[in-house]
């Protein structure tokens, strides 16, 4: 399946049933570690495309989507999904043009010249959630950019980008004070 034709699918929608609704079969990733605390599953639904989802409730017996992920590989995606650095090998690729803000911007000086010249409404920039060494990050709105150099490299790609199908506002409240919000 073709990059926009999966955007077009899961923007606005839950990843996981978008993927489901598609016919895209669902291939739960082998991390090799035991993560019971977060019992988060990262799903392959293409070469280079995956869902985060939680386990299904037992209640439900529905499992909670949370985030889609484009990544340059299965080790770039455990890393940024999951916090396992070490499973990272180090891949890069260039995200498809569906997941960029405008075409071109693939660099983190070229993002933050973005952010700058657009003053868009949500955007928030620190340190990766699992610690400062799992790299850092630039979220603009529905879309995280996450880059493995802990030192802000301007010239830097994203090894893998995140959307989070939850609107920017919803996001960006439950994010509290480490988000800043421009008027």
């Amino acid at each position: 399946m073709d990059w926009l034709t999966l955007w077009e699918t899961i923007q606005g929608a839950d990843p996981y049933a978008a993927a489901t609704e598609l016919g895209i079969p669902l291939e739960e990733v082998e991390t090799g570690v035991e993560r019971p605390h977060s019992g988060r599953r990262l799903y392959r639904i293409g070469a280079d495309a995956y869902v985060l989802a939680m386990p299904a409730a037992p209640v439900r017996g529905e499992r909670t989507p949370l985030s889609f992920y484009w990544a340059a590989s299965e080790g770039a995606v455990q890393r940024s999904a999951l916090g396992l650095r070490d499973a990272d090998d180090d891949a890069i690729g260039d995200p498809p043009p569906e997941l960029l803000i405008e075409p071109g911007l693939l660099t983190r000086v070229a993002l933050q010249g973005w952010i700058g010249e657009h003053q868009p409404r949500y955007v928030e920039e620190g340190f990766a959630g699992f610690s400062p060494l799992s790299g850092t990050y630039v979220r603009i709105g529905q879309l995280v950019y996450h880059f493995r150099s802990i030192r802000w490299d301007p010239a830097e790609t994203p090894y893998s980008v995140e959307y989070d199908p939850r609107p920017a506002e919803e996001l960006f409240q439950k994010l509290g004070a480490f988000y800043h919000k421009r008027q």
